[in-house]
């Protein structure tokens, strides 16, 4: 059976901007992630997210404990061309959070969240279960009369043969538009940041906002979660950049 290995460097923003190698493998359409950190005790333990093809996600996994609150051990940012599971391995006891974020709308920065706590049990003082098995199905649709945000089964959780199992189907709806295309009619232009400005001064006002969800996520240029002039003024430059028939890159327009 083929494998192949796939390297990179991930930056982890909670330790200073330090860089911190992930090493992965995929055999056939299974992904196997190895720890950033050397775990202190290996168990059975896995966390499985199946992700559909075409799908873009990151997945993270944080550990918490006494010496370890909230680190990041596994990462994975992709948009998988086929069906795959991405396994955790290696998982030491302890308490974890699987922090699932896709996009909004494709290509805006805005990210929809989802997260599930579980805890891997200490198989030396093991009760009714020594190992823990988590497995998440992940897929995302389109539906303008949903809400955007995680959706889908109720999570199950059951202990059998001396495993606990938790089951969680996920759907993630998002939504179709263009970043910028607050004004929405396919261009970028002054339009657009006119209508920023708008939400911007109703927000406040402590008005009801004068935009849908969708064109709120479209305004947030910079993805913090906010509408400010600075989105306005990166719509205008990128809208200039358009009239000088330059390729525009919204990157150079976010401070």
């Amino acid at each position: 059976m083929k494998r192949r290995f796939i390297s990179a460097l991930t930056a982890c923003l909670l330790f200073g901007g330090c860089l911190l190698p992930r090493q992965a493998y995929a055999e056939d359409e299974v992904f196997m992630l190895t720890p950033l950190y050397t775990p202190i005790k290996q168990t059975d333990s896995v966390c499985k997210v199946s992700v559909a093809a075409g799908v873009e996600f990151t997945l993270s996994v944080y550990q918490h404990s006494p010496e370890r609150d909230a680190l990041l051990m596994y990462t994975v940012s992709e948009t998988p061309l086929a069906d795959t599971i991405y396994c955790c391995v290696q998982l030491e006891p302890g308490d974890y959070t699987l922090t699932i974020s896709m996009p909004a709308i494709c290509g805006c920065p805005t990210q929809l969240r989802h997260e599930l706590d579980f805890t891997v049990i200490n198989p030396d003082y093991a009760t009714d279960h020594m190992q823990t098995n988590v497995t998440v199905d992940l897929s995302a649709t389109v539906d303008a009369d949903m809400p955007l945000g995680f959706t889908g089964d109720a999570e199950e959780s059951y202990i059998e043969n001396g495993t606990e199992y938790r089951n969680a189907t996920l759907v993630c709806n998002q939504a179709e538009g263009l970043r910028g295309d607050v004004h929405p009619d396919g261009v970028i232009d002054s339009a657009d940041a006119i209508v920023t400005l708008r939400a911007y001064n109703a927000a406040l006002m402590q008005l009801p906002a004068p935009i849908t969800e969708i064109q709120a996520v479209c305004a947030d240029i910079d993805g913090d979660g906010s509408i400010q002039p600075a989105d306005a003024i990166a719509i205008l430059r990128y809208y200039n950049a358009l009239l000088m028939h330059e390729t525009p890159d919204w990157n150079n327009y976010i401070h």
